[in-house]
């Protein structure tokens, strides 16, 4: 992975987070929404890229999913 890689990485689970955050609960369209408005992501974000990216917050037990597909942080960092 080439540095300019792990670098969108990381700005991607601190966008998510961030979005989260601020707007729990939250679905995940909606954080996909959002990052589309974010000008770190220009070349735009999937949603399979968001969907991962959950899905390794939820295992390090930081956010997790309500009802409704609906996410919240349960652990800051």
């Amino acid at each position: 992975m080439t540095n300019k890689q792990v670098h969108k990485e990381d700005e991607l689970f601190r966008g998510v987070l961030e979005i989260i955050a601020h707007y729990q609960p939250i679905p995940t369209m909606d954080i996909w929404y959002e990052l589309g408005e974010d000008d770190r992501f220009d070349k735009g974000i999937t949603r399979s890229e968001v969907t991962e990216v959950l899905s390794e917050l939820e295992k390090q037990n930081i956010i997790m999913k309500e009802k409704d597909d609906k996410w919240k942080v349960i652990h800051r960092v």
